[in-house]
This record gives C-alpha cells, structure tokens and sequence, in this order.
C-alpha cells in the first residue's frame, strides 16, 4: 500500500449526543464502515436516543456513503492516495507536499473547489486509511480537507497543528471571510508627548476584543461570522486584529505600533467510516498573539499594542466520531490570542507581546503586560458562552492595550458520536 501523509480538516456532527445506527452502505461497497452501533466502551456511555436529522437517512446517502458529507460531493472525488500514515512532519498545502524526517511526499492527487463566502478554494485530499502520530503541522495559505474512504485512528500524544505561527493558518485572514472580522487599527498620535490607541482584536465564533484608546483612538474589534441561515458553512479560518497605532517621533503618527496577531487556520477530516481520536491528541487551530508596541530609534514612543489574532475551524465528520479518553482525554482548540502591551511613557520600556491561543478550556492566552506604563492588552478568548469573545486592552500611561482575539469553531458532524465529556472542546463544540 502507498503510505502518505496528510493535512487534516475536521468535520461536524449531527444534532445528538447519543448513538444512532448508521445506514449502511450498499451491498458491493469496499470500503464498509464500522459495524452499526458499536461503540469503545460499555453501553452505560453511550449518550441518549437520537434526535433525526434530515441530513442522515437513506436519502442522504450518496454513492454509498452513509451520511452527506458538509462541504464536498461524494460522487466527484479525485483519486485516492493510498494510506496515509505520518509519524510527525508538515503538509505544506500550497505545494501539495508532505516534508517528514525520511524525505518529501508529493499528494499527485487532489481536487481545488470553490467554498462560500471565502476568497480561498478548498483542496481535498483523498486516502483510503489514515494512522497519525508524532507532530504535525499544517501550513499554506488555503485549507484542506483530508478524506479518508476508511477508518482514521490519532493516536494518543498526537499534535495536529494548524495555528497561526509566523503567518496565518491555512484559511486564516481570508480577504472574503475576514471583511468584516478583522480588528481595526488603533488610532495614531497626532501631537507630541501624546499617546497611540490598541488594534481591535480579531473576530470569528465570537467578537474580538476593543483595543484601548491611550491617548488616540482605539481600535474595534472585529465581528463574529459563520455558521449561521445566512452564511452557508464553510472551512473559515481565523482573521487578524488591528494594528497598534503610531508613535509621534517627529509630529506625526511615525510607526512603533505593535502588529497584529494573524488567525488560526483551518482543520477537516471527513471519513466515511470512523475517526478515533484517543487521549492526550491535541487538535489545535488557535490565533496569534498581538505584538507589544515596539520602540523607534532608541526612543519609547506611546504607541498601541496589536490585536490578537481569532481561533479558526477544527471539522470532524464520520459515520462514527470515537473519543476515547485513558488518563486525560483529547483536546479540541481553536482559542484567541492576545492582544499586545500599549508602549509606556518612559524611556527603556516597550510593551510586552500577547500570548497565542492556549489548548485548555479552562485557561485563556493572557495578553500582553506588567513590562512598562502602557495599557495591557486584552486576553483571548475560550472556553464557553461569554467567555468566547475577545477581552479589551487596558489603558495605562502611555499606550493602549491591543484586544484579544476570539475563539473560533469546532464542529462535529456524524452519525454517532461518543459523548463529548469524553474530550475537552475550547471553544464549546457545535454538534450538527
């Protein structure tokens, strides 16, 4: 068998937290799913009886799949690129590539479609199994779905990583998708011994954070988006906060402010039998941190920290979705980063960077602070309800705090599903 290796997209799940049955494939078909029913576990954990979804039943079968995949048709896929399985390494995206420690391996087969409302086609990647271990990163400037035509199995101690890191994750800061999403820039200074406002935080799942206004204007943060009558789904990545606004070198908004946090990227994996995610796997697609205000010509100008940058999209979808926790169970992120320390008034004091988003839904990306007299920037948001949104930076002496950028989406489309307190989700996962 060809042994590949491969990016992964995540899908969703179907409205229930209980087991149901899955329609089984039409006689003839070589790649059967699991056997109906079955579940890792003893029968008490399994959640209640389903709830219908007019996505599964037997009109929603095509070309023998036994659910209708989110975003791609069945019946038109490329070719397979035999099994995949990856010990650590990085899929590069934009060269349809994966770099591991034994050499390169060129996926020859793949298929670009157009997705709603994103400038950013999705690629799709087809497998016939997939093993994954070690840590392994997704990189590009567009997402991509993996496609598996059997069962996936992530083993325990798994990082699959598809954060913003120097740049924004595949999918992240899409012209289209971040439009409205992006933080805005804070405010420059416009006299001197003034000081500059805080970028906005970026927006996804949620709102992204104010930025502070220093001794400018503060920056907005961007707007939530996705997943609603409105806005058909797609595979969105995170966007961007605001810059910091300016200094006053000389008069006149000079620069010095901090850059902002880029948005987490986007993660798919669609399988038409199982995924198995077992425990201590991290599934991360978390957004930057906001730069703390930086100094111009050996002199600390007040100027603004940067917007942390929003979580993206972790998609999981399979006729069965199995969590199966030992000692700690697997972790789904998609969390703000956040937002970058405002400059101080003072000399020898630049402001201090935001952290980028954590993998914990119990702790959030602190933003920048405590390093001179500017204002704080904002925390990232995760976790639950309100908590989701991005914090707003502080204002300090000098200035303004950055906002942190919120969390994104997970999403978990399947026919059944073991129950979710079997994972930790950061944000609150969507079942569909």
């Amino acid at each position: 068998m060809r042994r590949l290796a491969c990016l992964l997209a995540f899908a969703g799940c179907a409205d229930i937290l209980g087991i149901r049955d899955p329609v089984l494939p039409e006689s003839g078909d070589a790649s059967p799913v699991d056997a109906p029913g079955v579940l890792d576990g003893p029968p008490s954990a399994i959640d209640a009886p389903p709830v219908p979804d007019a996505r599964m039943g037997p009109d929603a079968n095509t070309c023998t799949w036994p659910y209708e995949p989110i975003d791609f048709n069945p019946c038109s896929l490329p070719a397979d690129n035999g099994d995949l399985t990856l010990n650590g390494g990085t899929i590069e995206i934009d060269t349809d590539t994966i770099h591991t420690g034994a050499g390169d391996i060129s996926l020859t087969n793949r298929q670009t479609q157009a997705q709603p409302g994103a400038s950013c086609p999705l690629k799709l990647y087809v497998f016939l199994t997939g093993t994954l271990s070690g840590t392994i990163n997704v990189r590009g400037t567009c997402p991509a779905a993996l496609i598996f035509l059997g069962d996936v199995t992530i083993a325990g101690g798994t990082t699959l990583d598809a954060s913003a890191e120097a740049t924004a994750g595949p999918g992240g800061n899409d012209a289209t998708a971040c439009a409205t999403a992006t933080g805005t820039k804070g405010g420059d200074v416009t006299a001197a011994l003034s000081a500059a406002g805080g970028g906005g935080g970026g927006g996804h799942g949620a709102t992204g954070g104010m930025g502070a206004a220093g001794g400018g204007t503060a920056g907005g943060g961007g707007g939530a988006f996705g997943e609603t009558a409105a806005e058909p789904p797609g595979l969105h990545g995170g966007c961007a906060g605001g810059e910091g606004g300016n200094g006053n070198l000389s008069g006149g908004g000079s620069g010095g402010g901090g850059a902002p946090g880029d948005g987490g990227g986007a993660l798919q994996m669609s399988s038409k039998g199982t995924i198995r995610v077992n425990g201590t796997a991290r599934l991360r697609a978390n957004g930057g941190g906001g730069q703390g205000a930086q100094l111009l010509g050996g002199l600390l100008e007040a100027t603004g920290g940067g917007g942390g940058g929003s979580g993206g999209t972790i998609l999981l979808e399979a006729a069965l979705v199995d969590f199966l926790p030992t000692a700690n169970k697997p972790t789904l992120c998609a969390t703000g980063g956040g937002g970058g320390e405002g400059g101080g008034s003072t000399l020898g004091a630049g402001g201090a960077d935001g952290q980028p988003g954590t993998c914990s839904a119990t702790a959030n990306a602190n933003g920048g602070g405590d390093k001179g007299n500017g204002g704080n920037g904002g925390d990232g948001g995760y976790g639950d309800g309100p908590l989701q949104v991005g914090r707003p930076g502080g204002s300090g002496t000098g200035g303004g705090g950055g906002g942190g950028g919120a969390a994104g989406r997970i999403i978990v489309h399947s026919q059944q599903t073991s129950p979710v307190g079997d994972a930790v989700f950061s944000p609150s996962v969507t079942l569909r």
